[in-house]
């Protein structure tokens, strides 16, 4: 129903895709004989940009966070609840009704938004993703979503209208600088790495990069990616990762307020489940992270909630009030049937590794990297403390299980 009403929205004040876009998968054309019309990068003069960047109505949630009487209250929503009966559209445009959006900034600046996780749950998501590009740190205590421009952050069009990388200094200033420090419209990352922070070690913070697939220019499309791995390398700097960021594409040709695709979504629930041990009560929360219409989630992770995660009535002895320091969980919950942990590295084999928008099994590869890049579902040093399910991504053929070395604070 809610779907329906937020369809019917859109017709009336006439979202539209903007105009179609030919793009190249990774794997190459079907058909590379095949005239191709050029494509449009993503700035504030992009159709499908100024038809997708009309703010979504806002749909008043009720306490429990969804339609009453459909599921049981700890639950984050899913594609397999049977309000959606597995249409994962369906279920993403139902979140993004009820989420709060990272802003794209109107004087096109890099813009983005930190939440802290507490005890109230909440949706989070960045759109108008039609060739721009989307990082995202998450710990168990705060999440960081951004939107960056390609137009003027990555590229520009020539005289001739053809595609060239924008000035070094100009991706310098409105990423990398802009991701470190901030800027009017986005909050440095460095202000969440001191002590008590959100994104230190100890709350165990994960990064993505998401950015488009290709434009058939190779000379822009290696410039891009060789951009997407300095940001790779500036985030491992910043912040004391788990495991180096895990970079995916997704389609360039975006989508409208109405579709999942050309957009982000975050999912937090402080009160997911409450887990009976030996020595009480373990009240556990979780956080997912879903990119445009994949039919699964790209991160998930469930941990014991924090102090100021806890929901009345699930009172949780065994987590330390001291900020900073995390208890461990008690052996009994660790033999829980329904714990899991799923080890899973997907090596580089000395090339920047990518999660292509069609299959986790493809890769795109410039010899960029060294360092293999980790699925957050895993972890190569075993934590006694956490819970993590996989989102079933598959290892790239021929990749082999490798530890990772320790990080600290750049």
């Amino acid at each position: 129903m809610l779907v329906a009403l937020w369809l019917m929205f859109a017709l009336l004040i006439g979202f539209s895709d903007g105009h179609a876009r030919s793009i190249r998968r990774r794997g190459g054309l079907k058909n590379p004989s095949r005239l191709i019309k050029a494509v449009s990068l993503c700035g504030l003069g992009c159709p499908s940009c100024a038809a997708g960047s009309k703010a979504a109505p806002k749909v008043s949630t009720p306490k429990n966070g969804i339609k009453s009487g459909s599921l049981p209250k700890r639950v984050l929503a899913k594609p397999e609840d049977e309000d959606f009966d597995g249409d994962v559209d369906a279920f993403l445009v139902s979140q993004y009704m009820r989420a709060d959006w990272v802003p794209s900034s109107q004087q096109s600046l890099s813009s983005g938004l930190f939440r802290e996780l507490g005890n109230v749950k909440f949706n989070l998501a960045v759109q108008d993703l039609h060739g721009c590009t989307s990082v995202v740190v998450v710990s168990e205590k705060g999440v960081w979503m951004s939107h960056m421009w390609e137009n003027p952050a990555f590229g520009m069009e020539g005289p001739s209208g053809e595609l060239l990388p924008s000035a070094e200094n100009t991706f310098i200033a409105d990423v990398l600088n802009a991701m470190e420090h901030g800027n009017q419209e986005m909050p440095g990352l460095t202000q969440f790495t001191g002590n008590g922070g959100a994104f230190i070690a100890a709350y165990k913070p994960f990064a993505y990069i998401f950015y488009p697939t290709g434009t058939q220019n190779l000379n822009y499309d290696r410039a891009y990616t060789a951009r997407i791995d300095q940001i790779s390398q500036k985030l491992q700097r910043l912040i004391p990762l788990k495991a180096p960021p895990l970079i995916y594409q997704y389609d360039r040709t975006g989508g409208n307020m109405i579709e999942a695709r050309g957009k982000v979504l975050f999912q937090y629930e402080p009160n997911e489940r409450v887990m009976q041990t030996n020595d009480g009560p373990l009240q556990q929360a979780l956080n997912r992270l879903w990119l445009a219409n994949r039919p699964t989630y790209v991160h998930q992770r469930y941990w014991p909630a924090w102090p100021r995660q806890m929901v009345a009535g699930n009172a949780n002895q065994k987590r330390d009030t001291a900020s900073g320091i995390p208890s461990s969980t008690p052996n009994s919950m660790l033999n829980d049937p329904e714990i899991t942990l799923i080890r899973q590295i997907i090596t580089t084999l000395d090339t920047l590794s990518t999660i292509s928008l069609d299959d986790s099994r493809e890769s795109s590869h410039t010899t960029l990297d060294k360092t293999p890049i980790a699925s957050p579902t895993s972890e190569a040093e075993l934590d006694s403390h956490i819970d993590i399910s996989t989102p079933l991504l598959s290892t790239i053929p021929g990749s082999a299980m490798s530890s990772e070395s320790d990080r600290t604070p750049g």
